[in-house]
């Protein structure tokens, strides 16, 4: 009596190498329909690290050359404002001079002396301004750094200089008096005191 055996190895082994052919077969075609040689990560998984890590390098530079170009649009945004400033002054200075020719008149001086003051009010102005909610310049009477990132691993800081344009001590210039500006908001009294506290006292308009 024959036995029939459980399994046929030629068949299980000819079914073995259909599926390799056909995994090859498929892989091939992916590779041409896709036109790269790597089509999954297990293709290569050294080059597929590779890969990742110069990909995030390059992510991490695009956002360094970003910070970069902020901090070049910031500066020359203080640039613009530090020249508008400086011909508010010349302007401030030409009126001084003009101010002491002996042929002005009391009306002349008088509106010398407004627009000197609105030209003040311009340079306070200048010295508020904001670049995407960061201040220009410096918020006291010292110098003061911005810092930006200048590699992608953060080794390397550029500092961003915040010259100091606070509340000017602006000079009247038109009269034996000097005046001088004070930031704050006081009481009459108070306002007294602190004017005798700085050898002075208050301007009467």
């Amino acid at each position: 009596m024959d036995v029939l055996p459980t399994s046929n190895y030629l068949a299980s082994l000819t079914s073995n190498n259909l599926g390799t052919a056909n995994a090859r077969m498929e892989q091939a075609l992916q590779r041409l329909s896709s036109g790269t040689r790597l089509v999954r990560t297990s293709d290569d998984a050294a080059g597929t690290a590779v890969s990742l890590n110069l990909k995030a390098t390059l992510n991490r530079i695009g956002v360094v050359e970003t910070n970069l170009l902020n901090a070049d649009s910031f500066v020359n945004a203080q640039e613009d404002s530090l020249k508008s400033v400086g011909d508010l002054v010349t302007r401030m200075h030409e009126l001084k001079i003009l101010s002491q020719d002996a042929t002005k008149n009391a009306g002349d001086l008088r509106n010398y002396a407004v627009e000197y003051w609105q030209l003040a009010a311009e340079i306070r102005q200048v010295g508020q301004r904001m670049f995407n909610g960061i201040p220009l310049f410096s918020s006291t009477d010292k110098e003061e750094l911005l810092k930006c990132r200048a590699t992608e691993n953060g080794g390397h800081v550029i500092d961003l200089v915040l010259p100091p344009l606070k509340e000017p001590s602006l000079l009247d210039v038109f009269g034996e008096h000097i005046y001088k500006v004070i930031p704050g908001v006081m009481d009459w009294f108070d306002a007294e005191a602190d004017a005798e506290s700085k050898g002075g006292h208050l301007a009467t308009v």
